[in-house]
């Protein structure tokens, strides 16, 4: 036979006090079960009165301000009712805690679970933009909170305290993680955005901090606010700036397509020490405070090697070379002329000596078939002094003048020779030694070039002086007694 449904409140009346004898026959039952079996008279009061309501009959609808179900000894374990914002259902528990809080508030939902010792453990409500969830230790501090914001969500973690320490948000653009300290001061940073990700470590202490710049491909190191590191990636190849404390650059290193370049700046923000390739060329330059390369090391066009070491207006002063031939050296003055030159030649190296006038005024140099040369003296006038040390044949000192040689100091196998010469290139004085006796003699010549006299030993080793006439014919002698 179909279940009738109750058509009077006398009948209601009876259906509910048949659920209570149900409840006080469970009554060794847990308390989860009893709140369940309250509810579902709740539910089937509220369905009674739905099914009365569909029949038209407005007499048979229940109100009431508050509805309690109470255990075996009267403690109420669920109630119904009302509060500021709207309606309210509580929850206790066998021992008379109150455990659950179901609400309204001003923005639409609350829910609020309670320890059993007291205290809210979490709290859901609605909130003027969205929803929140709030959770809560056993001293009532918030252990974490998830909440909606104008532009995405908010997750924040506390610590026993309550303070929170870390803390993730979403917008629109993307997401961020933030790790905070005790004190609330931040430091790590997780950035998401459309155009990549940034991440950022700090040091409360010093105020250093360690950023890492997705859309900028940077790595940031900095110190109270100044920038000391910064490791970049640029459209040719890699970057990396190092700067003191107060944010001024001190060392910058490149990479490129060409090559790489490092570059050293002084305490006046200047580049002074430059080490790099580019292209085919590679080097390092030395600039002073003015902005002059003061010494330049690198390779030339033949790829051999160059140093240039400068003078304060970066006029070259030293210039060292090696070229396909062999080693070159050039010393020159402030204005550019050169001072001495060294190098090689076909027949060995070469040094060479300028005066004030840029004139040679002495070179040295080796000979083809052995041995060495030096020259002293204006070149254009011819006053020179020349030194021939060849390999095989006497070392000789010749003094030459506008009209050719005037005198020469040779040395020979036996022995030295002074051959002074008149301005017509004829000899003037001999001197030299004998091979006959063993001894010195000294010959004075005619304008003609002829012997006059010879002064020199004789056989017997007397001195004799030896006077001819003009055809070269002895003219008379004079001996030692």
């Amino acid at each position: 036979m179909p279940h009738q449904m109750p058509t009077s409140n006398e009948q209601l009346a009876e259906r509910i006090e048949c659920l209570e004898h149900t409840l006080k026959k469970a009554g060794k039952r847990r308390w989860r079960e009893r709140i369940a079996l309250a509810a579902g008279a709740s539910l089937c009061s509220l369905a009674l009165v739905a099914g009365i309501g569909a029949k038209g009959s407005a007499a048979d609808v229940v109100r009431t301000k508050r509805l309690e179900v109470v255990d075996d000894l009267g403690n109420i374990i669920l109630l119904a009712g009302l509060s500021v914002e709207g309606g309210q259902l509580d929850v206790w528990n066998s021992r008379g805690k109150s455990v659950v809080r179901i609400g309204a508030n001003s923005m639409g939902g609350d829910l609020k679970i309670l320890h059993h010792e007291g205290g809210k453990v979490m709290v859901a409500s609605a909130t003027d933009q969205g929803g929140a969830l709030s959770i809560m230790n056993t001293n009532g501090k918030e252990s974490a909170n998830l909440a909606t914001r104008a532009n995405g969500g908010r997750l924040s973690v506390s610590n026993d305290n309550g303070k929170s320490l870390l803390e993730m948000r979403s917008s629109l653009g993307g997401g961020e993680i933030i790790g905070l300290t005790g004190s609330n001061q931040k430091v790590f940073q997780l950035l998401a955005g459309e155009t990549g990700g940034t991440l950022s470590v700090r040091n409360p202490g010093n105020g250093a901090n360690l950023v890492l710049n997705g859309p900028a491909t940077r790595l940031e190191a900095n110190r109270k606010g100044a920038r000391i590191l910064n490791l970049s990636a640029t459209e040719e190849g890699g970057r990396i700036n190092l700067s003191n404390q107060s944010g001024n650059t001190r060392v910058e290193i490149d990479g490129t397509l060409s090559g790489g370049r490092v570059m050293i700046h002084d305490n006046l923000d200047q580049a002074v020490v430059a080490l790099g390739s580019t292209g085919s060329r590679s080097g390092l330059r030395v600039r002073n405070t003015a902005g002059a390369v003061v010494v330049a090391i690198g390779d030339d066009e033949l790829e051999s090697g160059v140093i240039e070491i400068s003078h304060p207006d970066g006029q070259t002063g030293v210039l060292l070379a090696a070229e396909k031939a062999g080693g070159h050296m050039v010393l020159s003055d402030p204005s550019g002329i050169r001072l001495m030159e060294a190098g090689p030649t076909p027949n060995g190296g070469r040094i060479e000596i300028r005066d004030a006038r840029n004139q040679i005024a002495a070179e040295l140099f080796g000979l083809k078939d052995g041995g060495g040369r030096m020259i002293i003296g204006a070149i254009e006038s011819k006053s020179l002094a020349v030194v021939d040390a060849p390999l095989e044949g006497p070392v000789t000192f010749t003094l030459t003048g506008p009209t050719g040689r005037l005198a020469t100091l040779a040395a020979a196998e036996n022995g030295g020779l002074l051959d002074i010469r008149s301005t017509k290139g004829r000899s003037a004085v001999v001197i030299s030694t004998d091979i006959d006796t063993a001894g010195g003699s000294i010959s004075l010549r005619s304008e003609g070039g002829g012997e006059a006299v010879r002064i020199g030993p004789d056989a017997e080793g007397r001195g004799e002086i030896d006077v001819f006439n003009p055809d070269g014919s002895r003219k008379r002698t004079l001996s030692a007694p």
